[in-house]
């Protein structure tokens, strides 16, 4: 959900599922490191890129296989 939240200083605020799972998911990721999800690993694919599987399990949530690029 986004919207305006909040008195009496209302700020614009993003909360749910989604944002909690994309915090974890960037919290896998080390500073300089791109990670992307399996339908851009497809789109990239192509490229000289090399591309390391990082398997984990975000609180709450089933496991998930993201690449993080190297080597750019």
């Amino acid at each position: 959900m986004a919207g305006v939240i909040g008195n009496p200083k209302p700020q614009f605020s993003l909360i749910g599922d989604t944002v909690n799972t994309t915090s974890r998911i960037c919290a896998e990721c080390h500073a300089g490191d791109i990670m992307v999800s399996e339908s851009i690993r497809q789109e990239v694919k192509s490229m000289k890129f090399k591309l390391v599987p990082h398997k984990f399990t975000p609180k709450g949530k089933s496991e998930i296989c993201a690449y993080c690029i190297k080597d750019l």
